[in-house]
């Protein structure tokens, strides 16, 4: 499965923007009959912008409620949670029990591939088939936190998977997370998401994340959809008037409903 621009998607957005929630739903449901498979399964990793719409994908302000409506996929698992970084930190430590909702140096995305392939090897359960991690917008807000996050590339061809505290850039720890993905279910799509725009953290300050991450994923063989300049959520929208937005970060309805209809539009089922 590749993963790129749906023309579908493309020539019914300008309509999907006019249309009360019910048939937007209704559009959402017709695109995966029309461009994009059904699926079994697919896992959701990242922070809370993944993690708002909770663990069954129910809640209106979170993107994963409409992923969940379109159809696309009998099951939806989340692994995401709020606070969660790319970035490991030097005490980051391998975790798949500890709960944390805050930033936390166990609070990573390392973790949520851990409880991933934990959950893989549980007796009648399987890989996904699809994967899509949203996740930067705290590496971003907190950046200061993460000495190392934007040092050179570091090489993860000889760093023991299981140590996430020997992998402290950005790109390094994107960069493991792909590999360690790619390891455990290769026969996986995944796509990776950069962050929407928030009015919290430049516009800038959102770019320069998200072009680590885009890096990174590319280098090692893993989809990126560019939500920061693409998705339509943007810095000076927000600050001044927040339209997609509860408070200045965290989507509202729309917000979810418009992240939702971009991820939509990044999934084909030609790979």
């Amino acid at each position: 499965m590749s993963i790129h621009c749906n023309s579908i998607y493309n020539r019914i957005k300008p309509i999907l923007r006019l249309l009360p929630l019910a048939a937007i739903l209704t559009c959402m449901a017709i695109i995966p009959a029309s461009g994009i498979a059904k699926v079994r399964s697919i896992a959701l990793l990242g922070d809370s912008l993944t993690w708002l719409g909770g663990d069954s994908c129910t809640n209106p302000s979170g993107w994963s409620h409409y992923l969940r409506e379109s159809g696309l996929a009998d099951n939806i698992e989340v692994f995401a949670r709020s606070g969660a970084t790319w970035t490991n930190t030097p005490e980051s430590r391998p975790d798949t029990e500890a709960y944390s909702e805050i930033l936390h140096p166990d609070n990573v995305i390392f973790n949520q591939i851990l409880r991933l392939g934990k959950r893989i090897e549980d007796p009648g359960h399987e890989a996904p088939e699809i994967i899509i991690i949203m996740a930067g917008t705290n590496d971003a807000w907190f950046s200061d936190r993460f000495p190392m996050i934007f040092a050179e590339n570091e090489t993860t061809d000889t760093i023991c998977v299981s140590d996430p505290a020997k992998v402290t850039t950005l790109s390094g720890s994107v960069a493991l997370g792909c590999r360690m993905l790619k390891e455990m279910a290769p026969e996986c799509s995944i796509l990776i998401v950069t962050p929407p725009e928030n009015a919290k953290v430049s516009a800038e300050a959102i770019h320069h994340v998200s072009d680590i991450i885009e890096g990174a994923a590319l280098r090692n063989g893993v989809k990126v959809a560019r939500a920061d300049r693409e998705c339509g959520i943007t810095h000076d929208s927000e600050a001044t008037s927040p339209l997609f937005t509860y408070d200045g970060v965290h989507t509202n309805p729309e917000g979810a409903r418009i992240v939702a209809d971009y991820i939509l539009s990044q999934l084909t089922n030609d790979n």
